[in-house]
């Protein structure tokens, strides 16, 4: 594991990252198609992408900014093992009630 990595190269790793994601650029494109229509006017188009963009770009500079604050790393990590075992178990019982129920 890489210790000493630049800021442009994790941005450029995160957003690569998110750029090939096919889920939010599906679910953000079936949005827009099912809130905006063919007699809406190319400005207001234009707004609404640049409006969800900026805010996309907001949420994601403030979950990187709060994720890398050194208390709330250090919290992860003490807590990560309980995590993963809670999470895990959540899993397993999703997937036992999903593998005995009945067909309908």
């Amino acid at each position: 594991v890489e210790k000493n990595i630049s800021d442009w190269r994790c941005f450029l790793m995160g957003f690569v990252t998110n750029a090939l994601n096919p889920k939010p650029v599906l679910f953000f494109l079936s949005l827009f198609s099912a809130l905006v229509s063919h007699e809406t006017p190319a400005l207001v188009q234009a707004t609404y992408g640049l409006f969800m963009a900026t805010a996309l770009i907001a949420w994601f500079v403030a979950v990187s900014t709060f994720f890398t604050m050194q208390s709330v790393r250090d919290r992860f990590v003490a807590w990560g093992r309980w995590f993963n075992r809670v999470t895990g178990l959540v899993f397993i019982g999703l997937g036992i009630k999903l593998a005995t129920q009945q067909a309908s």
